[in-house]
């Protein structure tokens, strides 16, 4: 965290917000060379801001966002919407349908501001291995089209793939009508033909793809043909090309200028963090727990405001039962808080299941208080105990193996809360209430 914020402070003005800072107007070609036509207007346009969430840490996920205005204008900012949902967010400029710049100039530029994403976002603490690019109306268009075809990105030494997801916002699907308007002299708000062609993403619908999902307002009030056109991009993709992770959403009364707050809040507070879970999660499980090794687990983070205050754990496996015996570190007894409800006090959670969908949650916190909350467990006897210890506490669980079949699987998670402070530790990978999703869950051998 430290390290990270003192690089930004080096690097440029900051902007404190509500939710974090916002590093301004950063240069995204960084080889003039890579510029076609009127570099001078592509070095005064091209230019980006990157948000950084106040407890971001490292490998966090990332959205890059492209404002809208018909390529003839607008400008960049963060939304608003983005900003509480936990992500590192990046919003670039780029160049404008003019006399100075044309087809595909603003195109290269979006995936020049990506590809500045993927090398340099690790520095703010983003995972440039969990972007999702995403705009709205013109900028939606730019998205889906860096996103889905390959040529743009290639240019700057990535392949599209790299993209964790794609979710334009009441982006055009058909050649956006400025493109056709270079074409004829014209300066038609909306086109008078639809055009699919190169220029078009519903052209490379038939191409190999991030996931995609879709964002639109209301198929009566948005932009015309905007909601159908991105209706019809859905259906190619799910039904022509079979790819079942492909996602439209049709916002109900909001129209083409509305449709992105609620787009944002899908996005920033579900869409990123499942497709963030699903891309990381075969990378950072960890492997099936042996307890004939006699191994020590450690959960995922210290916490970070407090004294060192580490939780481990020993897993064992004998005479029939699971045992469980989690030691945590405390030095601030008198500080903890604690409620009327065990699992709403600094505790401990336990959570076993079979992997066939049945889940029992066992809850132990530090003034030795146990509770079992069972989702579909075999009734079976079980023994809980948490007792305080020279330096903190321990929790001690012992569950019958009968009652996963033998097919055992467990998560833990220590929750410590305090007068004025709540942080969560890990076991698993697992993003907040995604902890009782199968894909939590490691394997006891």
């Amino acid at each position: 965290m430290k390290k990270t914020y003192i690089c930004i402070l080096l690097l440029s003005t900051v902007l404190p917000l509500m939710a974090g800072i916002v590093v301004r107007d950063i240069s995204y070609y960084e080889d003039e060379s890579l510029i076609d036509n009127d570099r001078a207007y592509a070095m005064e346009r091209c230019k980006l801001d990157v948000f950084v969430p106040e407890k971001v840490r490292k490998g966090t996920p990332v959205v890059l966002f492209f404002h809208g205005g018909g390529l003839t204008g607008g400008n960049k900012s963060i939304p608003e919407d983005l900003r509480n949902t936990g992500v590192v967010v990046v919003a670039a400029n780029y160049r404008f349908s003019s006399n100075r710049a044309k087809c595909p100039d603003y195109l290269y530029d979006a995936a020049a501001a990506a590809s500045w994403v993927f090398r340099h976002i690790a520095e703010y603490g983003g995972d440039p291995d969990a972007v999702a690019v995403t705009g709205h109306s013109a900028g939606g268009y730019l998205a889906a089209m860096i996103g889905m075809d390959k040529r743009y990105l290639a240019k700057f030494g990535f392949d599209n793939l790299k993209f964790m997801m794609v979710a334009p916002v009441s982006g055009q699907m058909s050649t956006h009508f400025q493109i056709q308007n270079e074409r004829l002299g014209t300066k038609l708000p909306i086109a008078r033909h639809l055009v699919i062609d190169e220029y078009a993403p519903l052209w490379h619908a038939g191409e190999k793809l991030p996931k995609i999902v879709l964002f639109t307002g209301d198929e009566n009030l948005d932009w015309p043909g905007r909601p159908q056109e991105n209706l019809l991009l859905h259906a190619m993709l799910r039904n022509a090309r079979k790819d079942a992770r492909a996602e439209c959403f049709c916002f109900a009364g909001f129209d083409h200028g509305t449709c992105v707050a609620p787009a944002m809040i899908v996005l920033g507070r579900q869409k990123v963090w499942e497709a963030y879970a699903e891309r990381k999660r075969p990378l950072l499980m960890p492997p099936p727990y042996d307890t004939e090794s006699g191994g020590r687990l450690s959960l995922k983070t210290k916490f970070g405001n407090a004294p060192d205050v580490p939780t481990s754990a020993v897993i064992d496996r004998k005479g029939g039962k699971v045992v469980f015996n989690i030691s945590c570190v405390e030095p601030e007894f008198g500080r903890l808080k604690y409620k009327e409800q065990c699992c709403n006090s600094d505790c401990v959670h336990i959570y076993v299941g079979d992997g066939n969908g049945r889940c029992g949650q066992f809850t132990l916190d530090s003034s030795g208080r146990t509770e079992y909350y069972g989702f579909g467990l075999k009734k079976e006897a079980y023994a809980a105990t948490a007792t305080r210890t020279a330096d903190g506490w321990n929790a001690r669980v012992e569950i019958p193996e009968s009652v996963c079949d033998g097919n055992f699987l467990a998560n833990i998670v220590r929750v410590r809360r305090t007068l004025d402070s709540e942080e969560t530790s890990y076991w698993s990978p697992v993003f907040g209430s995604h902890h009782l999703e199968p894909e939590a869950f490691v394997k006891i051998k």
